[in-house]
C-alpha cells in the first residue's frame, strides 16, 4: 500500500472534523454544545491517527502508548457480513424509531436488542442496560442541555 493511502482516512475525518466544528459555531449556544465536542474529540483522534501512520518519532511513540500488538487482539474473529447487516439495520430502525415512537422508548428498545441478542448478555444485564442509557440520555438532554425529549408520532400530543 501507498504511504499516502494508508494516510488518506485520518485525513478526511481530519477535514471533515474541521468542518464540523466550523458549522456549529454557527449554531445557538445551546445546540452547539453537542457537535462541538464531538468535532473536538474527532479532531483529537484524527490527528493522533494521522500522527501514528508516519514513521518518525511521534509516530512511534503514539503507536507505543495506544496500540495494543498483543496476540489477543488479533484473535478476534472476524465479524459475518450477516451480523454487520443486522447492526446496521438495528440502527435503521432505531432513527426511524426515534420518529415514530421517540427517542427514549426507541432507545429503550434498541439496546435491550443489541444487548440481548448482539452482545449475547444475560437478561438482567440486558434490561438494566436498556433502563440506564435512556435515563442518561434523558438526564444530559433535560438537565444538562434543557432540551425536551422528543416523544415521536404516536405519543406527540395532537391538539392545535
Amino acid at each position: 500500500m501507498m504511504a499516502w493511502a494508508k494516510r488518506l482516512p485520518p485525513f478526511v475525518m481530519l477535514l471533515l472534523a474541521i468542518g464540523f466544528i466550523i458549522e456549529a459555531r454557527g449554531f445557538k449556544t445551546a445546540s452547539a454544545i453537542v457537535p462541538t465536542l464531538i468535532g473536538w474529540c474527532v479532531l483529537v483522534l484524527s490527528s493522533l491517527d494521522l500522527a501514528s501512520r508516519f514513521d518518525g518519532a511521534v509516530g512511534r511513540l503514539i503507536n507505543r502508548v495506544f496500540v495494543n500488538n498483543s496476540d489477543a487482539v488479533h484473535a478476534i474473529p472476524p465479524v459475518s457480513g450477516a451480523r454487520q447487516a443486522i447492526a446496521v439495520a438495528g440502527l435503521a430502525a432505531l432513527v426511524v424509531g426515534f420518529f415514530v415512537i421517540g427517542v427514549l422508548p426507541s432507545c429503550v428498545i434498541f439496546v435491550f436488542l443489541a444487548m440481548k441478542f448482539g452482545a449475547r448478555t444475560g437478561w438482567i444485564a440486558a434490561i438494566l442496560s436498556a433502563i440506564a442509557v435512556p435515563l442518561i440520555l434523558w438526564a444530559m438532554f433535560t438537565g444538562l442541555l434543557g432540551l425536551e425529549m422528543p416523544w415521536g408520532m404516536v405519543f406527540e400530543d395532537t391538539d392545535p
